[in-house]
C-alpha cells in the first residue's frame, strides 16, 4: 500500500488565498471605522441626556439606557477591531450584538413616534 499523500497547493492558489486574506482584513478595518463612528454617535447622544433623566418619559429612559450601554461597547469593539487589524472575529460579534438592540430601538422609536423626527406633521 502506498501512503496517502496530501496535495500541495499551487502557487496561484497561494496567491489567491493571500489576496483574499488581505481583502478580508481591509473589510474588517472598514467595519471597525463604521463601528467607531456609530458608537461615538450613540455615546455622544446618550451621555448628555442623562442630565435630563427626571424629565424623560419611560420609553425615552429605556432608549437612553440601551444607548448608554451599547454606545461604549460598539466604540470599544471598533477600536479593538482596528488594533487587531481584523485578525480577531470576536469584536465583530460583540459590536454586532450591541448594535442590534440599539438599532431596533431606533426603528421602533421612529415608527411609534416617541423619537421625534423632523418634518411636517
Amino acid at each position: 500500500m502506498q501512503p496517502s499523500t496530501q496535495l500541495e497547493p499551487t502557487e496561484s492558489t497561494r496567491k489567491l488565498e493571500a489576496a483574499r486574506n488581505i481583502l478580508l482584513r481591509i473589510a474588517s478595518v472598514l467595519i471597525g471605522f463604521v463601528m467607531i463612528l456609530l458608537g461615538a454617535v450613540l455615546t455622544l447622544f446618550a451621555l448628555p441626556a442623562l442630565v435630563e433623566w427626571e424629565a424623560l418619559q419611560a420609553s425615552l429612559k429605556l432608549t437612553l439606557v440601551v444607548w448608554t450601554i451599547s454606545g461604549p461597547l460598539i466604540l470599544a469593539s471598533g477600536l479593538w477591531l482596528l488594533v487587531s487589524l481584523g485578525r480577531s472575529g470576536l469584536p465583530v460579534w460583540i459590536g454586532s450584538a450591541a448594535l442590534l438592540p440599539s438599532g431596533a430601538l431606533m426603528v421602533i422609536g421612529v415608527l411609534t413616534h416617541f423619537i421625534p423626527c423632523a418634518g411636517p406633521t
